[in-house]
């Protein structure tokens, strides 16, 4: 899954129009009108406020041409964005009217470069889904299933107790599964603690 890394904020000009390119991370759809509202507030003298966004959970995508010609600013933002392969963002392009009008052909690379932009500058980040486990077993056992569990993912937490309890994060614990219950010859607890975008 790609996200942008960071929100960005670019600005360029075409014939006299100013375009303001926002992008920020959005988990869900209140976040993504959060945004456009606030957008608006900050710029109430701007001719346009036009936004795309698109959400993971539930899957959403909206696009807005806010007055402008239908299909040449809310659409094209929104292409820019699935262009990139990304999730849970939101894109607000801001025109100030220059004078001139740009037609339909300059008003979509107008408001394609400004999200355009914006994205190169935010940066893209690859998430991947991590999983967090607790795995319980006898004291005799602890090198052999710390070694194997530092060969797949990450220990975040030792519990020395009646037994071990190992706490650890791996993409894909399918493969440690197995590999586990084999070592420990069966005397493993595994517990699926949380599952995240990382």
């Amino acid at each position: 899954m790609k996200k942008i890394a960071k929100s960005a904020e670019i600005e360029i000009e075409v014939k006299g129009s100013k375009f303001i390119g926002f992008v920020s991370l959005c988990e869900n759809e209140e976040q993504a009108k959060g945004m456009i509202q606030n957008l608006r507030k900050s710029h109430p003298k701007a001719n346009h406020h036009c936004s795309a966004y698109i959400l993971s959970q539930p899957p959403v995508e909206r696009s807005n041409d806010d007055g402008e010609p239908s299909s040449t600013a809310g659409l094209p933002m929104l292409q820019v964005l699935r262009g990139h392969g990304l999730t849970d963002v939101c894109a607000v392009v801001i025109r100030y009217f220059g004078g001139t009008l740009l037609g339909r052909g300059g008003l979509i690379k107008a408001y394609t470069e400004s999200v355009a932009k914006a994205v190169e500058q935010a940066g893209i980040k690859e998430f991947v889904q991590v999983s967090a486990y607790s795995i319980e077993f006898p004291y005799p056992l602890v090198s052999v299933v710390e070694n194997l569990l530092q060969k797949y993912g990450q220990i975040t937490e030792r519990i020395f107790d009646e037994k071990v309890i190992i706490c650890f994060k791996s993409e894909n614990m399918d493969i440690i599964r197995e590999e586990l219950i084999n070592v420990c010859r069966g005397q493993v607890t595994i517990n699926h603690l949380s599952t995240q975008w990382e």
